[in-house]
């Protein structure tokens, strides 16, 4: 059985993209990832969307006729500490052209592995 041994406040980071945005000549995505992983922040996952649209109303969905260029939504999630996450978004800024990112109060829950 888990135990849940602490609860701590952290930011949660999300980056709204789409799977084709790049940054010199990069895949956007990969890139926060990577970045993210180096500089040890406590975690990030990419989550792909069946569909969505933003700010310019351009409808993209896995259910468009093939070859039309899906360009799939992604929300990249990162969370960590407030402070971490401050300098992290600073650090990425010049990538981010043209996204919408959030961030919001988090409480992380700790399980320590139980037998």
């Amino acid at each position: 059985m888990n135990e849940r041994n602490l609860v701590d406040e952290h930011r949660l980071l999300r980056i709204h993209i789409g799977e084709e945005d790049k940054f010199e000549r990069k895949r956007l995505s990969q890139l926060i990832l990577e970045k993210a992983r180096e500089r040890n922040l406590a975690g990030c996952t990419i989550v792909r969307g069946m569909a969505g649209f933003g700010k310019g109303r351009r409808l993209h969905t896995q259910f468009q006729m093939e070859g039309a260029g899906w360009d799939l939504p992604l929300v990249i999630e990162v969370i960590d500490q407030l402070e971490t996450i401050e300098r992290f978004l600073k650090e990425i800024e010049p990538m981010l052209g043209g996204t919408l990112v959030t961030e919001e109060r988090a409480l992380v829950h700790h399980y320590s592995k139980g037998s």
